[in-house]
Protein backbone atom coordinates (compact mmCIF):
# COMPACT_ATOMS: atom_id res chain seq x y z
CA UNK A 1 0.00 0.00 0.00
CA UNK A 2 0.99 3.63 -0.56
CA UNK A 3 1.13 4.28 3.17
CA UNK A 4 4.04 1.85 3.66
CA UNK A 5 7.44 3.52 4.03
CA UNK A 6 9.54 0.54 5.20
CA UNK A 7 9.60 -3.17 4.46
CA UNK A 8 10.76 -4.59 7.75
CA UNK A 9 13.29 -7.34 8.48
CA UNK A 10 12.20 -10.83 7.36
CA UNK A 11 8.89 -9.43 6.02
CA UNK A 12 8.64 -11.94 3.15
CA UNK A 13 11.21 -14.43 4.43
CA UNK A 14 11.09 -17.72 2.51
CA UNK A 15 7.93 -16.89 0.59
CA UNK A 16 9.06 -19.41 -1.98
CA UNK A 17 6.07 -19.00 -4.33
CA UNK A 18 6.13 -15.19 -4.44
CA UNK A 19 6.68 -14.29 -8.10
CA UNK A 20 5.63 -10.64 -8.36
CA UNK A 21 5.51 -7.65 -6.06
CA UNK A 22 4.86 -3.93 -6.52
CA UNK A 23 6.57 -1.71 -3.97
CA UNK A 24 4.91 1.62 -3.25
CA UNK A 25 6.58 4.90 -4.14
CA UNK A 26 7.08 5.90 -0.49
CA UNK A 27 9.24 2.97 0.62
CA UNK A 28 12.75 4.12 1.56
CA UNK A 29 14.16 1.00 3.26
CA UNK A 30 14.09 -2.70 2.50
CA UNK A 31 14.98 -4.44 5.74
CA UNK A 32 17.43 -7.23 6.46
CA UNK A 33 16.52 -10.56 4.82
CA UNK A 34 13.17 -9.06 3.78
CA UNK A 35 12.97 -11.25 0.65
CA UNK A 36 15.42 -13.93 1.76
CA UNK A 37 14.92 -17.14 -0.23
CA UNK A 38 11.99 -15.89 -2.26
CA UNK A 39 13.13 -18.38 -4.85
CA UNK A 40 10.33 -17.74 -7.38
CA UNK A 41 10.81 -13.96 -7.53
CA UNK A 42 12.02 -13.09 -11.06
CA UNK A 43 11.85 -9.31 -11.40
CA UNK A 44 11.33 -6.44 -9.02
CA UNK A 45 10.88 -2.71 -9.54
CA UNK A 46 12.31 -0.58 -6.76
CA UNK A 47 10.83 2.89 -6.16
CA UNK A 48 12.73 6.15 -6.61
CA UNK A 49 12.19 6.83 -2.90
CA UNK A 50 14.47 3.96 -1.88
CA UNK A 51 17.65 4.87 0.02
CA UNK A 52 18.71 1.60 1.70
CA UNK A 53 18.80 -2.11 0.96
CA UNK A 54 19.79 -3.82 4.19
CA UNK A 55 21.81 -6.97 4.91
CA UNK A 56 20.71 -10.06 2.99
CA UNK A 57 17.58 -8.39 1.63
CA UNK A 58 17.47 -10.57 -1.51
CA UNK A 59 19.77 -13.34 -0.30
CA UNK A 60 19.09 -16.60 -2.14
CA UNK A 61 16.55 -15.20 -4.62
CA UNK A 62 17.79 -17.71 -7.17
CA UNK A 63 15.24 -16.82 -9.89
CA UNK A 64 15.84 -13.06 -9.76
CA UNK A 65 16.86 -12.00 -13.27
CA UNK A 66 16.51 -8.23 -13.17
CA UNK A 67 16.29 -5.44 -10.64
CA UNK A 68 16.46 -1.69 -11.10
CA UNK A 69 18.55 0.21 -8.58
CA UNK A 70 17.25 3.81 -8.29
CA UNK A 71 19.68 6.73 -8.21
CA UNK A 72 18.40 7.61 -4.75
CA UNK A 73 19.97 4.52 -3.20
CA UNK A 74 22.75 5.21 -0.69
CA UNK A 75 23.39 1.82 0.91
CA UNK A 76 23.64 -1.78 -0.32
CA UNK A 77 23.99 -4.08 2.65
CA UNK A 78 26.33 -7.04 2.95
CA UNK A 79 25.08 -10.25 1.30
CA UNK A 80 22.12 -8.30 -0.06
CA UNK A 81 22.17 -10.22 -3.37
CA UNK A 82 24.22 -13.20 -2.24
CA UNK A 83 23.51 -16.32 -4.31
CA UNK A 84 21.17 -14.59 -6.75
CA UNK A 85 22.30 -17.07 -9.36
CA UNK A 86 20.02 -15.84 -12.19
CA UNK A 87 20.84 -12.13 -11.87
CA UNK A 88 22.38 -10.97 -15.17
CA UNK A 89 23.01 -7.24 -14.81
CA UNK A 90 23.20 -4.53 -12.18
CA UNK A 91 23.93 -0.80 -12.05
CA UNK A 92 25.31 0.77 -8.88
CA UNK A 93 24.48 4.48 -8.45
CA UNK A 94 27.18 6.91 -7.39
CA UNK A 95 25.52 7.72 -4.07
CA UNK A 96 26.43 4.25 -2.83
CA UNK A 97 29.82 4.87 -1.21
CA UNK A 98 30.55 1.26 -0.28
CA UNK A 99 29.62 -2.05 -1.86
CA UNK A 100 29.46 -4.05 1.33
CA UNK A 101 30.89 -7.53 2.05
CA UNK A 102 29.66 -10.30 -0.24
CA UNK A 103 26.89 -8.08 -1.61
CA UNK A 104 26.93 -9.85 -4.98
CA UNK A 105 28.89 -12.95 -4.01
CA UNK A 106 28.12 -16.07 -6.04
CA UNK A 107 25.91 -14.30 -8.58
CA UNK A 108 27.04 -16.83 -11.15
CA UNK A 109 25.03 -15.42 -14.10
CA UNK A 110 26.08 -11.81 -13.56
CA UNK A 111 27.59 -10.54 -16.82
CA UNK A 112 27.07 -6.78 -16.87
CA UNK A 113 27.97 -4.50 -13.96
CA UNK A 114 27.95 -0.71 -14.25
CA UNK A 115 29.47 1.15 -11.33
CA UNK A 116 28.98 4.91 -11.39
CA UNK A 117 31.40 7.59 -10.28
CA UNK A 118 31.10 8.18 -6.54
CA UNK A 119 31.50 4.59 -5.39
CA UNK A 120 34.61 4.45 -3.20
CA UNK A 121 35.06 1.04 -1.62
CA UNK A 122 34.55 -2.58 -2.60
CA UNK A 123 34.45 -4.49 0.65
CA UNK A 124 35.46 -8.09 1.30
CA UNK A 125 34.17 -10.56 -1.28
CA UNK A 126 31.77 -8.07 -2.87
CA UNK A 127 31.81 -9.84 -6.25
CA UNK A 128 33.45 -13.09 -5.19
CA UNK A 129 32.74 -16.10 -7.45
CA UNK A 130 30.78 -14.16 -10.09
CA UNK A 131 31.88 -16.70 -12.67
CA UNK A 132 30.17 -15.12 -15.72
CA UNK A 133 31.63 -11.65 -15.22
CA UNK A 134 34.06 -10.84 -18.05
CA UNK A 135 34.70 -7.10 -17.72
CA UNK A 136 34.55 -4.64 -14.84
CA UNK A 137 35.19 -0.90 -14.80
CA UNK A 138 36.04 0.65 -11.44
CA UNK A 139 35.41 4.40 -11.17
CA UNK A 140 38.05 7.04 -10.57
CA UNK A 141 36.61 7.54 -7.07
CA UNK A 142 37.72 4.05 -5.99
CA UNK A 143 39.94 4.15 -2.89
CA UNK A 144 39.73 0.58 -1.56
CA UNK A 145 39.35 -2.93 -2.98
CA UNK A 146 39.28 -5.30 -0.07
CA UNK A 147 40.14 -8.96 0.42
CA UNK A 148 38.75 -11.45 -2.12
CA UNK A 149 36.60 -8.84 -3.87
CA UNK A 150 36.87 -10.46 -7.30
CA UNK A 151 38.39 -13.77 -6.28
CA UNK A 152 37.04 -16.71 -8.23
CA UNK A 153 35.62 -14.60 -11.09
CA UNK A 154 36.99 -17.19 -13.49
CA UNK A 155 35.78 -15.47 -16.69
CA UNK A 156 37.11 -12.03 -15.76
CA UNK A 157 39.57 -10.93 -18.45
CA UNK A 158 39.47 -7.11 -18.35
CA UNK A 159 39.63 -4.89 -15.26
CA UNK A 160 39.60 -1.14 -15.87
CA UNK A 161 40.68 0.83 -12.82
CA UNK A 162 40.30 4.55 -13.50
CA UNK A 163 41.74 5.83 -10.20
CA UNK A 164 45.01 7.68 -10.76
CA UNK A 165 46.28 6.68 -7.33
CA UNK A 166 46.33 2.94 -6.73
CA UNK A 167 43.49 2.06 -4.35
CA UNK A 168 44.28 0.12 -1.20
CA UNK A 169 44.21 -3.54 -2.24
CA UNK A 170 43.41 -6.46 0.02
CA UNK A 171 44.85 -9.94 -0.29
CA UNK A 172 43.52 -12.32 -2.96
CA UNK A 173 41.46 -9.52 -4.51
CA UNK A 174 42.04 -10.78 -8.06
CA UNK A 175 43.04 -14.39 -7.39
CA UNK A 176 41.59 -17.19 -9.52
CA UNK A 177 40.37 -14.95 -12.33
CA UNK A 178 41.04 -15.71 -16.02
CA UNK A 179 44.70 -16.60 -16.56
CA UNK A 180 45.00 -14.09 -19.43
CA UNK A 181 43.34 -11.22 -17.57
CA UNK A 182 44.65 -7.66 -17.82
CA UNK A 183 44.32 -4.79 -15.36
CA UNK A 184 44.13 -1.47 -17.21
CA UNK A 185 45.13 1.67 -15.28
CA UNK A 186 45.79 5.31 -16.31
CA UNK A 187 48.89 5.62 -18.49
CA UNK A 188 50.64 7.92 -16.02
CA UNK A 189 49.94 5.59 -13.10
CA UNK A 190 51.39 2.29 -14.33
CA UNK A 191 54.58 2.47 -12.25
CA UNK A 192 52.66 3.58 -9.18
CA UNK A 193 50.30 0.62 -9.41
CA UNK A 194 53.07 -1.90 -10.04
CA UNK A 195 54.96 -0.76 -6.95
CA UNK A 196 51.97 -0.38 -4.63
CA UNK A 197 51.30 -2.86 -1.83
CA UNK A 198 49.02 -5.63 -3.01
CA UNK A 199 49.22 -4.57 -6.63
CA UNK A 200 52.80 -5.84 -6.84
CA UNK A 201 51.43 -9.38 -6.97
CA UNK A 202 49.58 -8.55 -10.18
CA UNK A 203 52.32 -6.44 -11.80
CA UNK A 204 52.51 -8.65 -14.88
CA UNK A 205 48.82 -8.08 -15.54
CA UNK A 206 48.94 -4.27 -15.28
CA UNK A 207 48.93 -2.19 -18.47
CA UNK A 208 48.45 1.49 -19.25
CA UNK A 209 45.19 2.72 -20.77
CA UNK A 210 43.99 6.06 -22.04
CA UNK A 211 40.65 6.73 -20.31
CA UNK A 212 40.13 10.12 -21.95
Amino acid sequence: PKEVTNINDFAFYQCSSLADIIISSKVDTIGSYAFNYCTALKNIQLPDSLTAIMVGAFYGCSSLEGINIPNTLKSIGGKSFYDCTSLKSIEIPGRVANINPKAFCHCTSLENVKINEGVKAFLEGAFNACTSLKTIELPSTTTSIQKSTFQGCSSLTSIYCKAKTAPKLGENAFDDINSSAKIYVPMESVDGYKSADGWKEYADMIEGYNFN
